[in-house]
Protein backbone atom coordinates (compact mmCIF):
# COMPACT_ATOMS: atom_id res chain seq x y z
CA UNK A 1 0.00 0.00 0.00
CA UNK A 2 2.73 2.72 1.45
CA UNK A 3 4.47 1.64 -2.57
CA UNK A 4 0.83 3.02 -4.43
CA UNK A 5 0.98 5.69 -2.18
CA UNK A 6 4.33 6.83 -2.89
CA UNK A 7 3.73 5.86 -6.60
CA UNK A 8 0.52 8.43 -6.67
CA UNK A 9 2.59 11.33 -5.14
CA UNK A 10 5.04 10.97 -7.80
CA UNK A 11 2.57 11.22 -10.15
CA UNK A 12 1.05 14.18 -8.88
CA UNK A 13 4.80 15.77 -8.63
CA UNK A 14 5.28 15.11 -12.37
CA UNK A 15 1.74 15.86 -13.37
CA UNK A 16 2.19 19.57 -11.60
CA UNK A 17 5.72 19.73 -13.27
CA UNK A 18 4.17 19.41 -16.62
CA UNK A 19 1.42 22.00 -15.80
CA UNK A 20 3.61 24.84 -14.72
CA UNK A 21 6.20 23.30 -17.32
CA UNK A 22 3.49 24.04 -20.33
CA UNK A 23 2.47 27.69 -18.77
CA UNK A 24 5.86 28.66 -18.71
CA UNK A 25 6.47 27.48 -22.43
CA UNK A 26 2.67 29.69 -23.30
CA UNK A 27 4.11 32.48 -21.61
CA UNK A 28 7.63 32.07 -23.91
CA UNK A 29 5.69 31.72 -27.26
CA UNK A 30 3.22 34.64 -26.12
CA UNK A 31 6.67 36.88 -25.37
CA UNK A 32 8.06 35.77 -28.68
CA UNK A 33 5.23 36.04 -31.15
CA UNK A 34 5.14 39.63 -30.33
CA UNK A 35 8.53 40.29 -30.24
CA UNK A 36 8.23 39.11 -33.54
CA UNK A 37 5.29 41.05 -34.22
CA UNK A 38 6.87 44.28 -33.98
CA UNK A 39 9.03 43.60 -36.96
CA UNK A 40 6.48 42.73 -39.44
CA UNK A 41 5.81 42.93 -42.34
CA UNK A 42 9.18 42.00 -42.94
CA UNK A 43 9.44 38.41 -42.88
CA UNK A 44 12.63 37.58 -42.21
CA UNK A 45 12.89 40.00 -39.04
CA UNK A 46 9.97 38.78 -37.19
CA UNK A 47 11.34 34.83 -37.37
CA UNK A 48 14.37 36.31 -36.23
CA UNK A 49 12.99 38.59 -33.63
CA UNK A 50 10.67 36.01 -32.49
CA UNK A 51 13.48 33.33 -32.20
CA UNK A 52 15.94 35.71 -30.48
CA UNK A 53 13.09 36.85 -27.70
CA UNK A 54 12.29 33.39 -27.07
CA UNK A 55 15.98 31.88 -26.60
CA UNK A 56 16.58 34.96 -24.33
CA UNK A 57 13.68 33.90 -22.20
CA UNK A 58 14.86 29.88 -21.95
CA UNK A 59 18.12 30.92 -20.47
CA UNK A 60 18.46 34.73 -19.69
CA UNK A 61 21.84 34.17 -18.36
CA UNK A 62 23.36 31.68 -20.99
CA UNK A 63 20.83 32.15 -23.69
CA UNK A 64 21.29 29.32 -26.64
CA UNK A 65 21.43 30.72 -30.31
CA UNK A 66 18.86 29.20 -32.58
CA UNK A 67 19.91 27.34 -35.17
CA UNK A 68 18.17 26.69 -38.23
CA UNK A 69 17.07 23.02 -38.43
CA UNK A 70 15.26 20.03 -40.55
CA UNK A 71 11.44 21.36 -40.75
CA UNK A 72 9.24 17.91 -40.11
CA UNK A 73 7.03 17.37 -43.52
CA UNK A 74 4.13 19.22 -44.11
CA UNK A 75 4.70 22.37 -42.15
CA UNK A 76 3.40 25.37 -43.58
CA UNK A 77 5.56 26.79 -46.64
CA UNK A 78 5.71 30.34 -44.96
CA UNK A 79 7.43 28.44 -41.84
CA UNK A 80 10.74 28.59 -40.20
CA UNK A 81 12.19 25.90 -38.01
CA UNK A 82 14.67 26.14 -35.65
CA UNK A 83 16.68 24.07 -32.64
CA UNK A 84 16.52 26.21 -29.60
CA UNK A 85 18.61 24.44 -27.06
CA UNK A 86 16.72 21.08 -27.01
CA UNK A 87 13.23 23.07 -27.50
CA UNK A 88 11.69 23.08 -31.12
CA UNK A 89 10.48 26.25 -32.43
CA UNK A 90 8.47 27.44 -35.50
CA UNK A 91 7.85 30.43 -36.72
CA UNK A 92 5.35 31.49 -39.65
CA UNK A 93 4.41 34.60 -41.62
CA UNK A 94 2.43 35.40 -43.85
CA UNK A 95 -0.41 34.12 -41.99
CA UNK A 96 -3.83 34.34 -42.31
CA UNK A 97 -6.63 33.59 -39.42
CA UNK A 98 -10.02 32.42 -40.67
CA UNK A 99 -12.01 35.50 -39.92
CA UNK A 100 -9.46 37.81 -39.61
CA UNK A 101 -9.21 40.86 -42.04
CA UNK A 102 -5.92 41.70 -41.32
CA UNK A 103 -3.80 40.81 -44.18
CA UNK A 104 -1.71 37.82 -43.93
CA UNK A 105 1.70 40.22 -43.78
CA UNK A 106 1.05 41.30 -40.65
CA UNK A 107 0.32 38.26 -39.06
CA UNK A 108 2.58 35.26 -37.76
CA UNK A 109 2.26 32.30 -35.47
CA UNK A 110 4.54 30.96 -33.18
CA UNK A 111 4.56 27.37 -31.91
CA UNK A 112 7.59 25.49 -29.50
CA UNK A 113 7.78 22.51 -28.01
CA UNK A 114 9.71 20.78 -25.50
CA UNK A 115 10.23 17.21 -24.28
CA UNK A 116 9.74 17.18 -20.44
CA UNK A 117 12.30 14.14 -18.40
CA UNK A 118 9.73 12.90 -15.78
CA UNK A 119 11.00 11.96 -12.25
CA UNK A 120 8.37 9.25 -10.88
CA UNK A 121 5.79 8.14 -14.54
CA UNK A 122 9.20 5.89 -15.18
CA UNK A 123 7.93 3.83 -12.76
CA UNK A 124 4.96 3.49 -14.75
CA UNK A 125 6.75 3.09 -18.29
CA UNK A 126 6.18 6.82 -18.70
CA UNK A 127 9.39 8.32 -19.11
CA UNK A 128 9.04 11.44 -21.03
CA UNK A 129 6.28 13.89 -21.72
CA UNK A 130 6.18 16.33 -24.66
CA UNK A 131 4.80 20.41 -23.53
CA UNK A 132 3.71 22.47 -26.87
CA UNK A 133 2.36 26.19 -26.87
CA UNK A 134 1.67 28.08 -30.08
CA UNK A 135 0.05 32.05 -30.14
CA UNK A 136 -0.72 34.05 -32.73
CA UNK A 137 0.22 38.31 -33.39
CA UNK A 138 -0.46 41.01 -35.80
CA UNK A 139 1.17 43.91 -36.16
CA UNK A 140 -2.13 46.74 -36.08
CA UNK A 141 0.58 49.63 -37.35
CA UNK A 142 -1.70 49.55 -40.34
CA UNK A 143 -4.64 48.25 -41.56
CA UNK A 144 -3.91 47.10 -45.07
CA UNK A 145 -5.68 50.00 -46.91
CA UNK A 146 -6.85 52.71 -46.87
CA UNK A 147 -9.08 53.89 -44.12
CA UNK A 148 -11.96 55.27 -45.75
CA UNK A 149 -14.05 56.21 -42.52
CA UNK A 150 -12.89 56.70 -39.06
CA UNK A 151 -15.39 57.50 -36.19
CA UNK A 152 -13.44 59.45 -33.30
CA UNK A 153 -16.57 59.40 -30.71
CA UNK A 154 -14.39 57.32 -27.70
CA UNK A 155 -16.94 55.68 -25.55
CA UNK A 156 -20.28 57.01 -27.27
CA UNK A 157 -23.09 54.06 -28.09
CA UNK A 158 -23.99 53.76 -31.84
CA UNK A 159 -21.80 55.98 -32.49
CA UNK A 160 -21.68 54.27 -36.42
CA UNK A 161 -25.63 54.08 -36.43
CA UNK A 162 -27.16 52.31 -39.60
CA UNK A 163 -30.63 51.28 -39.87
CA UNK A 164 -33.65 51.01 -42.39
CA UNK A 165 -32.29 49.59 -45.11
CA UNK A 166 -28.72 51.42 -45.21
CA UNK A 167 -26.03 50.36 -47.34
CA UNK A 168 -22.33 51.56 -46.62
CA UNK A 169 -19.53 49.83 -48.87
CA UNK A 170 -16.16 50.85 -48.94
CA UNK A 171 -15.06 48.69 -51.76
CA UNK A 172 -11.55 49.58 -51.42
CA UNK A 173 -11.08 50.89 -47.70
CA UNK A 174 -11.63 49.96 -44.56
CA UNK A 175 -13.61 51.51 -41.48
CA UNK A 176 -12.52 52.07 -37.92
CA UNK A 177 -14.95 52.80 -35.06
CA UNK A 178 -12.77 54.23 -31.80
CA UNK A 179 -15.88 53.84 -29.55
CA UNK A 180 -15.25 51.68 -26.58
CA UNK A 181 -19.08 50.77 -25.92
CA UNK A 182 -20.45 47.48 -26.04
CA UNK A 183 -22.85 48.91 -28.78
CA UNK A 184 -20.49 50.99 -30.84
CA UNK A 185 -21.62 49.98 -34.28
CA UNK A 186 -25.54 49.72 -34.23
CA UNK A 187 -27.12 48.04 -37.37
CA UNK A 188 -31.04 47.55 -37.59
CA UNK A 189 -33.20 46.73 -40.08
CA UNK A 190 -32.20 45.34 -43.80
CA UNK A 191 -28.58 46.85 -43.52
CA UNK A 192 -25.71 45.82 -45.72
CA UNK A 193 -22.44 46.49 -44.71
CA UNK A 194 -19.59 46.00 -47.18
CA UNK A 195 -15.44 46.88 -46.88
CA UNK A 196 -12.31 45.79 -46.65
CA UNK A 197 -11.79 45.11 -42.96
CA UNK A 198 -13.96 47.10 -40.17
CA UNK A 199 -12.57 47.07 -37.06
CA UNK A 200 -14.10 48.25 -33.65
CA UNK A 201 -12.64 49.59 -30.57
CA UNK A 202 -15.61 48.37 -28.45
CA UNK A 203 -18.21 45.94 -29.68
CA UNK A 204 -21.19 46.27 -31.91
CA UNK A 205 -24.84 45.21 -32.00
CA UNK A 206 -26.86 44.01 -35.11
CA UNK A 207 -30.70 43.31 -35.29
CA UNK A 208 -32.16 42.23 -38.23
CA UNK A 209 -31.31 41.11 -41.74
CA UNK A 210 -28.05 41.98 -41.74
CA UNK A 211 -25.17 41.48 -44.77
CA UNK A 212 -22.00 41.85 -43.31
CA UNK A 213 -18.31 41.48 -45.33
CA UNK A 214 -16.26 40.83 -43.78
CA UNK A 215 -17.12 40.11 -40.18
CA UNK A 216 -16.05 42.99 -37.92
CA UNK A 217 -12.97 42.87 -35.59
CA UNK A 218 -13.98 43.90 -31.98
CA UNK A 219 -11.95 44.72 -29.03
CA UNK A 220 -9.34 46.41 -31.08
CA UNK A 221 -6.52 49.66 -30.51
CA UNK A 222 -8.25 52.93 -31.75
CA UNK A 223 -6.81 54.93 -34.66
CA UNK A 224 -5.96 58.58 -33.93
CA UNK A 225 -7.14 61.43 -35.61
CA UNK A 226 -5.47 61.19 -38.47
CA UNK A 227 -6.24 65.07 -39.38
CA UNK A 228 -5.01 65.86 -35.31
CA UNK A 229 -2.09 68.42 -36.59
CA UNK A 230 -4.07 70.26 -39.34
CA UNK A 231 -4.17 74.00 -38.85
CA UNK A 232 -7.80 75.82 -39.53
CA UNK A 233 -6.77 77.95 -42.57
CA UNK A 234 -6.21 81.46 -42.38
CA UNK A 235 -8.09 84.16 -42.81
CA UNK A 236 -5.09 86.75 -43.64
CA UNK A 237 -5.35 87.95 -47.34
CA UNK A 238 -8.60 86.63 -47.63
CA UNK A 239 -11.89 89.65 -48.71
CA UNK A 240 -14.69 89.92 -45.98
CA UNK A 241 -18.51 89.16 -47.79
CA UNK A 242 -21.88 89.23 -46.04
CA UNK A 243 -23.38 85.87 -47.16
CA UNK A 244 -27.16 85.92 -48.11
CA UNK A 245 -29.65 83.87 -49.87
CA UNK A 246 -29.33 82.72 -53.54
CA UNK A 247 -32.12 81.98 -55.20
CA UNK A 248 -34.48 81.48 -58.01
CA UNK A 249 -33.27 80.60 -61.64
CA UNK A 250 -30.31 83.04 -60.31
CA UNK A 251 -26.62 82.40 -61.64
CA UNK A 252 -23.56 83.24 -59.99
CA UNK A 253 -19.86 82.73 -59.60
CA UNK A 254 -18.53 83.11 -55.96
CA UNK A 255 -14.55 84.17 -54.83
CA UNK A 256 -12.68 83.05 -52.38
CA UNK A 257 -13.00 84.72 -48.82
CA UNK A 258 -14.58 84.63 -45.08
CA UNK A 259 -18.51 84.51 -45.42
CA UNK A 260 -19.18 86.36 -42.13
CA UNK A 261 -23.54 85.73 -42.48
CA UNK A 262 -24.74 82.56 -43.84
CA UNK A 263 -24.77 81.48 -47.33
CA UNK A 264 -28.28 79.73 -48.63
CA UNK A 265 -28.35 78.53 -51.90
CA UNK A 266 -31.81 76.95 -53.00
CA UNK A 267 -34.05 77.28 -55.76
CA UNK A 268 -33.11 76.58 -59.08
CA UNK A 269 -29.87 78.66 -58.43
CA UNK A 270 -26.74 77.86 -60.16
CA UNK A 271 -23.70 78.69 -58.20
CA UNK A 272 -20.18 78.15 -59.25
CA UNK A 273 -17.07 78.35 -56.65
CA UNK A 274 -13.58 79.82 -57.59
CA UNK A 275 -10.61 77.71 -56.84
CA UNK A 276 -9.94 78.80 -53.03
CA UNK A 277 -10.75 78.59 -49.59
CA UNK A 278 -13.85 79.32 -48.56
CA UNK A 279 -14.60 80.69 -44.71
CA UNK A 280 -17.92 80.16 -43.59
CA UNK A 281 -18.85 81.88 -39.42
CA UNK A 282 -22.27 80.96 -39.79
CA UNK A 283 -22.45 77.90 -41.84
CA UNK A 284 -23.89 77.27 -45.45
CA UNK A 285 -27.29 75.93 -46.31
CA UNK A 286 -27.99 74.24 -50.02
CA UNK A 287 -31.36 73.13 -50.58
CA UNK A 288 -34.35 72.77 -53.78
CA UNK A 289 -33.15 72.08 -57.17
CA UNK A 290 -29.99 74.04 -56.52
CA UNK A 291 -26.56 73.10 -58.43
CA UNK A 292 -23.10 73.70 -57.22
CA UNK A 293 -19.77 73.33 -58.96
CA UNK A 294 -16.05 73.82 -57.95
CA UNK A 295 -12.54 73.03 -58.50
CA UNK A 296 -9.57 73.60 -56.38
CA UNK A 297 -12.29 74.28 -53.50
CA UNK A 298 -11.88 73.95 -49.31
CA UNK A 299 -14.97 74.28 -47.51
CA UNK A 300 -13.84 75.72 -43.88
CA UNK A 301 -17.06 75.87 -41.71
CA UNK A 302 -16.26 77.71 -38.94
CA UNK A 303 -19.60 77.55 -37.18
CA UNK A 304 -23.29 77.26 -38.14
CA UNK A 305 -24.93 74.12 -39.78
CA UNK A 306 -23.50 72.86 -42.91
CA UNK A 307 -26.88 71.19 -44.57
CA UNK A 308 -27.62 69.83 -48.19
CA UNK A 309 -30.84 68.47 -48.32
CA UNK A 310 -33.73 68.33 -51.48
CA UNK A 311 -33.01 67.62 -55.47
CA UNK A 312 -29.39 69.50 -54.87
CA UNK A 313 -26.79 68.70 -57.37
CA UNK A 314 -22.83 68.89 -55.83
CA UNK A 315 -19.68 68.99 -58.10
CA UNK A 316 -17.05 69.75 -55.83
CA UNK A 317 -13.34 69.11 -56.14
CA UNK A 318 -10.41 69.65 -53.27
CA UNK A 319 -6.94 71.35 -53.55
CA UNK A 320 -4.50 69.44 -55.03
CA UNK A 321 -1.70 70.92 -53.49
CA UNK A 322 -0.54 72.59 -50.04
CA UNK A 323 -1.85 71.79 -46.84
CA UNK A 324 -5.75 70.68 -47.67
CA UNK A 325 -4.83 68.64 -50.93
CA UNK A 326 -7.34 66.30 -50.73
CA UNK A 327 -9.60 67.59 -48.16
CA UNK A 328 -13.29 69.08 -49.39
CA UNK A 329 -15.05 69.87 -46.48
CA UNK A 330 -13.44 70.98 -43.19
CA UNK A 331 -15.72 71.85 -39.91
CA UNK A 332 -14.00 73.65 -37.04
CA UNK A 333 -13.52 71.53 -33.70
CA UNK A 334 -15.39 74.06 -31.79
CA UNK A 335 -18.35 73.53 -34.26
CA UNK A 336 -20.42 70.97 -33.11
CA UNK A 337 -23.77 71.45 -35.77
CA UNK A 338 -23.97 67.77 -37.62
CA UNK A 339 -23.57 67.88 -41.31
CA UNK A 340 -27.33 66.63 -42.57
CA UNK A 341 -27.03 65.43 -46.65
CA UNK A 342 -30.81 64.16 -47.22
CA UNK A 343 -33.19 64.27 -50.06
CA UNK A 344 -32.07 63.17 -53.75
CA UNK A 345 -29.24 64.86 -53.82
CA UNK A 346 -26.81 64.22 -56.72
CA UNK A 347 -23.51 64.14 -55.64
CA UNK A 348 -20.17 64.38 -56.88
CA UNK A 349 -17.59 65.68 -54.31
CA UNK A 350 -14.30 64.50 -54.36
CA UNK A 351 -11.73 64.88 -51.17
CA UNK A 352 -12.04 64.31 -47.60
CA UNK A 353 -14.93 65.31 -45.34
CA UNK A 354 -13.28 66.31 -41.56
CA UNK A 355 -15.61 67.16 -39.26
CA UNK A 356 -13.40 66.28 -35.87
CA UNK A 357 -16.61 66.99 -33.02
CA UNK A 358 -19.74 66.80 -35.07
CA UNK A 359 -21.71 64.15 -36.38
CA UNK A 360 -22.91 63.35 -40.08
CA UNK A 361 -26.05 62.29 -40.87
CA UNK A 362 -26.83 60.72 -44.21
CA UNK A 363 -30.49 59.99 -45.54
CA UNK A 364 -30.14 59.95 -49.59
CA UNK A 365 -27.79 58.20 -51.68
CA UNK A 366 -24.28 59.55 -51.47
CA UNK A 367 -20.79 58.19 -53.54
CA UNK A 368 -17.63 60.03 -52.77
CA UNK A 369 -14.83 59.64 -55.14
CA UNK A 370 -11.52 59.23 -53.89
CA UNK A 371 -12.52 60.17 -50.53
CA UNK A 372 -12.41 59.70 -46.58
CA UNK A 373 -14.60 60.84 -43.83
CA UNK A 374 -13.33 61.57 -40.58
CA UNK A 375 -16.50 62.58 -38.26
CA UNK A 376 -16.86 62.38 -34.73
CA UNK A 377 -20.25 60.32 -35.57
CA UNK A 378 -22.21 58.92 -38.40
CA UNK A 379 -25.95 57.98 -38.84
CA UNK A 380 -27.03 56.13 -41.94
CA UNK A 381 -30.89 56.22 -42.38
CA UNK A 382 -33.52 54.88 -44.40
CA UNK A 383 -33.07 53.79 -47.91
CA UNK A 384 -29.78 55.41 -47.97
CA UNK A 385 -26.61 54.04 -49.76
CA UNK A 386 -23.09 55.71 -49.01
CA UNK A 387 -20.01 54.36 -51.11
CA UNK A 388 -16.35 55.72 -51.00
CA UNK A 389 -13.88 55.22 -52.83
CA UNK A 390 -11.33 55.32 -50.09
CA UNK A 391 -7.99 57.90 -50.34
CA UNK A 392 -6.28 59.35 -47.42
CA UNK A 393 -5.43 63.09 -48.11
CA UNK A 394 -1.41 63.46 -47.57
CA UNK A 395 -2.16 65.69 -44.51
CA UNK A 396 -3.55 62.38 -42.85
CA UNK A 397 -1.19 61.00 -39.96
CA UNK A 398 -0.03 57.02 -40.19
CA UNK A 399 -1.98 55.13 -37.95
CA UNK A 400 0.26 53.73 -34.82
CA UNK A 401 -2.41 50.99 -34.00
CA UNK A 402 -0.49 48.32 -31.88
CA UNK A 403 0.97 44.91 -31.35
CA UNK A 404 -2.22 42.87 -30.70
CA UNK A 405 -1.82 38.98 -29.26
CA UNK A 406 -4.70 37.45 -32.01
CA UNK A 407 -4.88 33.90 -30.55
Amino acid sequence: MMIILLVVAGMGVDLGYIYVSRNRLQNMVDAAVLAGAQELPSSYDAKQAAAVCYACNLSPDNSPTPQLGIPPAGIDPNGTYYNIGSDEFLAITPYTITGNQRPASQIMKVKAQRKLRLFFMPLIGISTFTVCAEASGSNGSGYGSARGMVILDPDGGASLQLTGNADFNVPNGCLIINSTAGNAMSLNGNVTLSTQGTYVVGNYQAWGNIHMAPTPLIGQNPSPDPLAELAAPSITGLPSFKGGNIRGNRMITLNPGVYTGKLAIGGNAAVTFNPGTYIFQNGIEINGNAAVTGSDVLIYNQGGPLSFTGNTRINLTPPTSGDYAGISIFQAHTNNNTMTITGNADWSIQGTFYLPNAGLELQGNTSLIRSMIIAYRLSVIGNSSLRIDASEPAAAQTPTGGILLEE
